[in-house]
């Protein structure tokens, strides 16, 4: 929501295909997920963080990156 909320500032409107390419042009935002880039199909996530639950915690095991 804050990336989207990022583009339509940067966009200063609503249209579709303004609002879309706003998106497209954001770059090295830091999300929940990691840091976003965004190609030409609008893909933002290039990869995943795989985590685990130990006993109750939230503990980090690898991250996955996806070939482009």
């Amino acid at each position: 929501m804050r990336l989207l909320a990022r583009a339509i500032g940067d966009a200063k409107n609503l249209e579709p295909g303004v609002l879309r390419e706003a998106i497209l042009a954001v770059k090295g935002y830091a999300g929940a997920e990691g840091i976003y880039n965004f190609d030409k199909n609008g893909d933002g996530l290039h990869g995943y963080n795989i985590v685990k639950n130990n006993n109750g915690t939230i503990v980090f095991d690898k991250h996955i990156d996806f070939d482009d």
